[in-house]
C-alpha cells in the first residue's frame, strides 16, 4: 500500500482527491458495490518542513513531493463510496483510489 503517513494502523484504505490535494480514508465496511469509509486525521511530522522559495503566486515549495505526516485519529461520520459501472470508486463526483493512504497538500499556488 502506498502511504506517506507514519504510525498508520493496519487496515484497508482509500485516498480521495480534491483538486490537487489528497485525503486518506479507512475502510470500516465493504459490500460488492459499496465501501464505507471514515476520514483519517493527520498532524504535521516534525521531520518534514515545507521549503518555500520566492516565486509563483506566493512562493514555491521545492520539497513538497517528500512530505510526510503523523497519524492522529479517524474522524466520524462515515461516507459511502460507490463502484462506477466502468470501474473506479466515487462519492458525489469525487474520485477515490484503493490501496492508498496519502495525505498531500499542494503548497504551490
Amino acid at each position: 500500500m502506498d502511504t506517506n503517513i507514519k504510525g498508520l494502523p493496519e487496515g484497508e484504505y482509500f485516498t480521495g482527491t480534491v483538486g490537487s490535494d489528497s485525503f486518506p480514508y479507512q475502510v470500516v465496511k465493504r459490500t460488492a458495490h459499496t465501501v464505507t469509509v471514515v476520514e483519517v486525521d493527520v498532524k504535521p511530522d516534525p521531520d518534514w518542513k515545507p521549503d518555500i522559495k520566492p516565486g509563483g503566486f506566493v512562493g514555491h515549495c521545492t520539497n513538497q513531493a517528500g512530505q510526510t505526516w503523523l497519524f492522529d485519529r479517524v474522524r466520524k461520520p462515515t461516507m459511502t463510496l460507490r463502484r462506477r459501472k466502468r470501474g473506479g470508486w466515487t462519492h458525489q463526483g469525487r474520485r477515490f483510489y484503493p490501496d492508498r493512504a496519502v495525505y498531500y497538500r499542494d503548497f504551490n499556488f
